[in-house]
């Protein structure tokens, strides 16, 4: 579980980073100190668009090794709608931990039911310590919604506000 969190958190690092698939094809260097349970962990990130828009690829450089990290998707595309059906980003990252993948579709916007109004969308990843998968369902201003998660075959469920 402390890897998937690991993985997540540079996952966000990531898209902060990028700005979510920008379309620039100039390279961002960063240095970062990731403050944890175990210490601190120092990371050098460089962000280039490389493939044009809907693409990012990132290396981060830590005392362990180099992480690699490639971000797709069509999100940039459809962003006149806040929840663009048909919505999608991957993400796969290599490095010395193994390798690892992410998805993020946007279903659609449900029409009834328990989370009429609300923008479905499911996320899955994958690394060497198994597999998560969480559907979210939420307003447009992000404020209010729900989620289910299973990870490993545990499944939780949350409902947020504010």
């Amino acid at each position: 579980m402390k890897k998937i969190v690991y993985f997540m958190l540079i996952l966000g690092m990531i898209a902060a980073l990028s700005g979510c698939l920008s379309s620039s094809e100039s390279a961002d260097k960063t240095e970062t100190k990731i403050k944890t349970d175990e210490g601190a962990i120092e990371m050098k990130t460089e962000t280039s668009g490389g493939g044009g828009s809907g693409r990012i690829e990132t290396k981060i450089e830590t005392e362990e090794g180099e992480q690699k990290v490639v971000i797709t998707g069509n999100l940039d595309e459809l962003s006149d709608e806040w929840c663009p059906e048909g919505g999608d980003w991957s993400m796969q990252a290599t490095g010395v931990e193994g390798e690892a993948s992410a998805t993020w579709k946007v279903d659609k916007l449900v029409a009834t039911g328990k989370y009429a109004g609300l923008c479905h969308v499911i996320y899955t990843a994958k690394t060497s310590e198994g597999e998560m998968k969480m559907e979210y369902w939420f307003d447009e201003s992000g404020t209010r919604g729900f989620y289910e998660m299973d990870i490993n075959g545990q499944k939780m469920s949350q409902q947020w506000t504010g």
